[in-house]
């Protein structure tokens, strides 16, 4: 993986097997993203990975960045000005609430959707309170995820017209 300012610079996934219910509902390479950049922001490899597939990896993007954790969120989303940035509201360092707010005034046409393994109502309040586009509970990324992002992309795009 290459290494840009100690972060993730952007790298090709590892071939990973996901359940299928994750495979049949991949990104379906909208013309219109295919000039947006991603940042995908969670502790666990394997999850950006995930992340990755469901929103239908390179093919889709100009361009990915990972991030491990809410200081590296930071620095990427300052540094690249991403389109869109997933967001786990769990990460180490500077968790992600608190990761969004600065995100929110270093780079503040970036669209953040956050994701968390809590259901609860009250988490997703404040995650949406600091100017989160999107909250989308993990237990529901697979089906949900992928069409939040390009609701979320397409609110930015018309936004900018």
């Amino acid at each position: 993986m290459g290494d840009v300012g100690g972060f993730a610079s952007p790298i090709k996934a590892a071939k990973v097997d996901l359940p299928l219910a994750v495979m049949s509902t991949t990104f379906s390479g909208k013309d219109a993203f295919t000039s947006s950049t991603l940042l995908i922001v969670d502790d666990f490899a394997a999850w950006r990975t995930c992340v990755r597939q469901i929103l239908g990896g390179e093919k889709n993007w100009n361009c990915i960045y990972e991030a491990c954790d809410g200081r590296e969120a930071v620095q990427a989303a300052t540094n690249f000005q991403p389109n869109v940035i997933v967001l786990d509201i769990g990460v180490p360092e500077l968790d992600g609430i608190e990761a969004a707010k600065v995100i929110r005034e270093n780079s503040p046409n970036s669209r953040i959707v956050f994701l968390s393994l809590s259901m609860d109502d009250d988490i997703r309040h404040e995650a949406l309170s600091v100017s989160g586009a999107s909250y989308v509970p993990k237990l529901q990324a697979a089906t949900t995820l992928c069409d939040t992002v390009m609701n979320v992309l397409s609110e930015s795009q018309s936004q900018s017209i």
